[in-house]
């Protein structure tokens, strides 16, 4: 009896590891969004079929934070200027992503921040002067127009007198859903596992490797790349909760006069951001992308707190809608009132408004990625690449050691 014991012991245990040898994998990326496609994208280049996303949805979705058919990319960042590295790059890889699939992912329509005396801050100091240092900084071309060029050569926009502009002709606007889909049909081509419809639930650390455990299986990881956007903090310990809300963002999409269409075209507005007058919010937008009945659609940086992504209320108010009109009426022209649809995202927020890119405190092997805050979707090419060098070489080669979340705990001088 205790041989046939050990038998049936040495059996499970030898079934077992091929089990963990057959699932074994050289890192898995959970969330498949604007970083998490760019991610696996640049993983799949390195190692193939070692790699695996997991989607608890099925991506490109409405359901997180990288859709509503536009999004803003600019070079010059007032957020930062460590964040000028990650755009550039970032204009450069989407750039070869679209040599490889003949797609169009970067509309270069340039890029209009407008400010006065008195709406300097834009949810982080000195937003506007930022912008202009980092453009400076990195040679990137730029002007400064007063009110009377800006009507002269952007009449849809009304400044007041005391307004001026900063102009970057290489900002524009990235398509995020034909972006995400892009980089995981690349990936897939390179031999990358995609699981859509699986929901993380738990992992652990086991030796040096980790162990998943999804809602449809268990895999074993050398490295956990976790980006998973307004999700990731139930995925993190409890500090994270503190540093990184989740907040209810709502899109507008408003008609224009059709004999003013060719003023609202791509090809004739840039992207815009516009600091309101003695307030710290703003607004930004787009250009009419979508021919005459397509809308121009704006929005405003939200700080409606959210307590579960699950929970959100997607449906938007009249109120809601009217009030997003009498921000912007006096300042976009040929608008005639109505609005064509509105969409609902989530941001997932930090303290001062920057990324968070931690190393798990608790496990080794894990990569915590939140480029968030509303600005992330211009970087996530280069932040994919970045993550990438990190699980193969150790490093990346662009400094990421700012987005630590040991700012927020640093004593101040």
């Amino acid at each position: 009896m205790q041989q046939k014991h050990s038998a049936l012991l040495s059996e499970i245990i030898f079934y077992k590891r091929i089990l963990i040898v057959d699932n074994h994998l050289s890192a898995v990326v959970i969330g498949l969004g604007a970083v998490g496609s760019a991610t696996l994208y640049q993983l799949s280049k390195l190692y193939g079929s070692d790699v695996l996303g997991i989607e608890q949805f099925v991506s490109p979705h409405t359901l997180g934070s990288s859709h509503g058919e536009t999004r803003i990319t600019r070079l010059a960042i007032g957020e930062g200027e460590v964040y000028s590295p990650l755009a550039i790059r970032s204009h450069q890889i989407w750039r070869e992503i679209e040599q490889k699939t003949q797609l169009s992912l970067f509309k270069n329509v340039g890029g209009l921040l407008i400010s006065s005396p008195s709406a300097s801050r834009l949810h982080v100091e000195g937003f506007f002067e930022t912008t202009q240092a980092a453009a400076k900084k990195y040679k990137i071309p730029h002007e400064l127009l007063d009110q009377a060029e800006v009507a002269k050569r952007f009449p849809v926009f009304n400044l007041d007198d005391d307004e001026s502009a900063y102009y970057e002709p290489d900002a524009g606007y990235l398509i995020p859903e034909l972006c995400v889909k892009a980089q995981l049909d690349l990936a897939q081509a390179n031999g990358a596992q995609i699981h859509m419809n699986e929901k993380l639930l738990s992992y652990e650390q086991i030796g040096k490797q980790i162990k998943l455990v999804t809602s449809k299986g268990e895999y074993i990881t050398d490295k956990l790349i976790l980006t998973a956007g307004s999700w990731l903090p139930e995925l993190l310990p409890a500090k994270y909760s503190q540093l990184l809300e989740v907040h209810r963002q709502v899109l507008f999409w408003f008609n224009i006069k059709a004999e003013h269409y060719p003023q609202v075209a791509p090809e004739n507005m840039p992207i815009f951001i516009w600091g309101i007058k003695n307030s710290s919010q703003g607004i930004y937008g787009f250009p009419v992308i979508d021919g005459v009945s397509g809308g121009l659609k704006v929005a405003m940086e939200s700080v409606a707190k959210i307590d579960s992504p699950d929970e959100i209320n997607r449906e938007v108010t009249n109120e809601e809608i009217q009030a997003m009109y009498n921000i912007i009426a006096d300042k976009i022209r040929y608008l005639d009132g109505s609005c064509v649809k509105t969409a609902v995202c989530m941001y997932t927020v930090t303290p001062d408004h920057g990324f968070v890119i931690d190393k798990h405190p608790d496990v080794d092997g894990i990569l915590i990625v939140s480029p968030c805050s509303g600005h992330g979707f211009k970087h996530s090419a280069a932040l994919g690449e970045a993550f990438a060098q990190i699980v193969h070489d150790g490093k990346s080669k662009i400094d990421l050691s700012p987005f630590s979340s040991i700012r927020f705990t640093k004593e101040q001088p």
